[in-house]
């Protein structure tokens, strides 16, 4: 019973969240082109992309970690 009544509204909701317009979609103009349609490549340096890397292996590895290893290594 609990399920029905939690499922269905959730469901709902997510459906019109996802078909719902954005704010952005609500408004076609099309008769201005964008200032600038070009990307501007910004270069990073290797230490900083090694860096962000690094965070990143080292987050993953602390969840794997906390959800897969941490409660094994508790002695009773």
């Amino acid at each position: 019973m609990n399920f029905k009544r939690t499922f269905f509204p959730t469901a709902i909701t997510l459906i019109l969240l996802l078909t719902s317009p954005s704010p952005g979609q609500t408004k076609m103009d099309h008769s201005t082109p964008p200032k600038d349609p070009t990307f501007e490549q910004i270069e990073q340096p290797l230490v900083l992309k090694l860096a962000v890397t690094a965070g990143g292996l080292g987050l993953i590895g602390l969840e794997l970690w906390w959800f897969l290893v941490k409660d094994k290594t508790k002695t009773p």
